[in-house]
């Protein structure tokens, strides 16, 4: 009697005890293959136990007690081991999958290069820089033909012949809206006030698809913003028109700009005409008012 109450006592323990650990289960991989790696030594480091892999890959440590553990795989067909980290859970079986395989070290290599711009063909310059050119006068738009493949047909109109196309292939902006007639008399002048332009962007082709597809060069302009002036002006007077510039500052980031043109040939030409003939004359003429805010 008293060796069967011992014997239940036994194994009720030991069923505790089994209870109150747990399990690891190791399979092991050949990298290089993706099959099961004989003969792979685990080194478990908490409790300094080895096990070498069967023909599975696998290895066992039983009855280890919750907590965490590391394991260290190794192998001698691969010099360099594989540490990994477990957590055993009493009662449960922790399995956990590793590949061994040949580690190679590579050479640093470090590529450098220039982004390259989404249209290739786009050239950028200053309306500042376009009015310092010489015999350009007050009209920056002139200033372009001294750009290569740009140019004009004589000296006296500056409508302008790009990449050998006729004028009317050419597109231009004004702050993004398209700007239906560039030059007063076909050339003679540009409608803009050239001391507002800030830059000009030119597009001699490969373009994209923000300009459409009907011309063969674009001119994108853009208007100044700002000035540092809390107020300025110019004025131009000749013997064939006037034109007149306001600008000033709103605020510390606020800016407005009004300008003006007239020509006066008919103003001058009209009554001279009059007076030899008897009858009215109509000549032409051209006028600009605009304002920017």
């Amino acid at each position: 009697m008293k060796q069967s109450v011992s014997l239940m006592l036994f194994f009720v323990f030991a069923a505790t005890a089994v209870a109150q650990t747990g399990t690891i289960e190791i399979t092991v991989y050949n990298q290089n293959t993706e099959r099961p790696l004989e003969n792979a030594e685990v080194h478990l480091i908490e409790t300094d136990e080895r096990e070498k892999s069967n023909a599975e890959g696998k290895v066992w440590f039983t009855g280890i007690l919750p907590g965490t553990y590391a394991l260290s795989i190794s192998h001698r067909s691969f010099p360099i081991p594989i540490n990994v980290t477990v957590e055993v859970t009493a009662g449960h079986t922790t399995q956990t999958r590793v590949s061994l395989g040949e580690v190679f070290e590579l050479e640093t290599v470090v590529v450098e290069g220039e982004r390259i711009p989404p249209t290739i063909s786009r050239k950028d310059i200053r309306g500042s820089e376009l009015l310092r050119i010489a015999g350009v006068g007050t009209d920056a738009l002139k200033g372009l033909t001294t750009l290569p493949s740009i140019g004009i047909p004589n000296d006296f109109f500056g409508i302008l012949y790009i990449r050998g196309s006729e004028p009317g292939s050419n597109l231009y902006y004004l702050d993004r809206t398209q700007l239906g007639y560039p030059f007063h008399w076909g050339g003679f002048l540009s409608t803009i006030s050239s001391e507002t332009i800030e830059t000009i962007d030119i597009y001699a082709g490969g373009y994209g698809a923000e300009f459409g597809l009907d011309s063969q060069t674009v001119l994108d302009i853009h208007t100044r913003d700002s000035i540092e002036e809390r107020l300025d002006g110019k004025f131009n007077l000749n013997i064939l028109y006037s034109e007149g510039l306001l600008e000033g500052r709103i605020g510390d980031k606020g800016y407005i700009s009004v300008s003006g043109r007239r020509s006066y040939f008919d103003l001058i030409a009209g009554p001279i005409a009059k007076a030899q003939t008897g009858t009215e004359q109509q000549f032409p003429f051209f006028f600009r008012l605009s304002n920017q805010t």
